[in-house]
């Protein structure tokens, strides 16, 4: 897995198509496979700026890959798409967990505040930055260290159970 994730910190757009065939050489079980995945979609979140390199990279290695033989137990073949889907299925059942867990949440963060959804008579603050006296875009900068829109950590993310 060092192998690989050197080569994922090494891809730039100037490097991709070389270190492209690296991976392709690289990548030959389906644990590999997963593994990569994982990795390139974790880079793809902490590095917004390459995230259209990294989904072209997806692209191609889902196109130029093979399909893995299923494992025990299973009559499936592991395919690139399927793992990959999986992955974002898993990462947003994540983010939606959090974010329920959030709102649930006693205290300031669980609040609704505003008109709708009642609590909010005349003179009541419409949102959490004019009850605050915050003039910070509630879409900006907070939103990267909200715990419900923020990407779960690895470690968050391989204790989950699939069904």
């Amino acid at each position: 897995m060092r192998t690989i994730k050197g080569i994922l910190n090494k891809l730039t757009p100037e490097k991709f198509e070389r270190l492209l065939q690296q991976l392709l050489e690289v990548i030959t079980t389906a644990d590999i496979l997963k593994q990569t995945i994982t990795m390139v979609f974790e880079n793809a979140v902490e590095q917004p700026t390459y995230c259209a390199m990294y989904a072209d990279l997806c692209l191609r290695l889902s196109k130029e890959l093979p399909s893995f033989p299923p494992p025990a137990g299973s009559d499936k073949v592991v395919s690139f798409r399927q793992i990959l889907l999986n992955t974002c299925q898993d990462e947003f059942e994540g983010t939606e967990q959090a974010r329920e867990v959030r709102l649930l949440a006693p205290g300031p963060r669980g609040l609704r505040l505003g008109r709708a959804g009642g609590g909010g008579g005349a003179g009541a603050p419409r949102s959490a930055n004019e009850a605050t006296g915050s003039r910070q875009d509630p879409a900006g900068a907070r939103r990267a260290s909200d715990p419900a829109t923020a990407p779960l950590a690895p470690q968050q993310r391989r204790g989950r159970v699939r069904h």
